[in-house]
């Protein structure tokens, strides 16, 4: 008898020590951590430029660039198509960098600011036709116009880099001078001249135009042929 009132005390005590030890605040006692990891994509694009990605302006004459410290002015601009395709619907952009920058003939301006390349009246739009005999050879300008996307007609629009403002066109079949350095301005799709945000799609088209200037004759070589040698990297930005 006395054996089992002794197992019985002992038990309760068990229980009393069991119950004390949690009643207080729980202790922290090992850890681990949990990483949440994944990664979301915009759709896959490619940008081509069609002619093989060449304006070819073919042979022309010496004697028929003038020796006036504006050059000459090319009639026959090239135009070159672009093509962005992505595999979804998406916002895209496209800036431009000049691969001949150094080569820019810069006092060619003054011819730019009316006629085929009308709104191009700086030397910070230009871009380079590369050298010949170590001489600049002169500076050509790109405008973009014929803005489609899924084949519907789009406004042409600028966006900034820094601050992401859309500018659209005033109309949507105006031209937009391409600036030669990728890292400013992108030039986009609009759904309208009012628009403030960039087109959705997935097949976004628009035309390049390419008009050379030559430098005036006086600088150039005449020991040879003198070979254009503009160039200049297209980019997809994803908006």
């Amino acid at each position: 008898m006395k054996k089992r009132i002794i197992e019985a005390a002992l038990a309760g005590a068990a229980l009393t020590l069991a119950s004390a030890s949690f009643a207080g605040s729980p202790v922290p006692g090992p850890t681990a951590t949990l990483t949440v990891t994944g990664t979301i994509t915009p759709p896959a694009c490619t940008l081509s430029l069609g002619a093989n990605g060449t304006a070819a302006f073919g042979t022309t004459p010496l004697s028929s660039i003038s020796n006036n410290a504006t050059g000459t002015v090319l009639t026959n601009p090239q135009t070159v198509p672009l093509t962005i395709t992505c595999t979804g619907n998406t916002q895209v952009a496209f800036g431009v960098k000049d691969n001949r920058a150094t080569s820019v003939v810069s006092g060619l301006t003054a011819n730019w600011s009316s006629g085929i390349a009308a709104g191009t009246t700086s030397a910070t739009n230009a871009f380079g036709l590369g050298q010949s005999s170590s001489k600049n050879i002169g500076a050509y300008t790109l405008t973009a116009n014929t803005f489609a996307v899924g084949g519907t007609t789009k406004t042409p629009a600028t966006i900034t880099i820094a601050n992401e403002t859309l500018a659209p066109a005033a109309s949507t079949s105006a031209g937009l001078v391409v600036n030669p350095s990728d890292a400013t301005n992108l030039i986009t799709w609009a759904d309208s001249t009012s628009s403030t945000a960039a087109s959705t799609g997935q097949t976004f088209t628009a035309n390049i135009v390419v008009t050379p200037t030559v430098t005036q004759s006086s600088a150039l070589p005449t020991s040879g042929n003198i070979t254009f040698d503009g160039n200049a990297t297209f980019t997809v930005y994803y908006l």
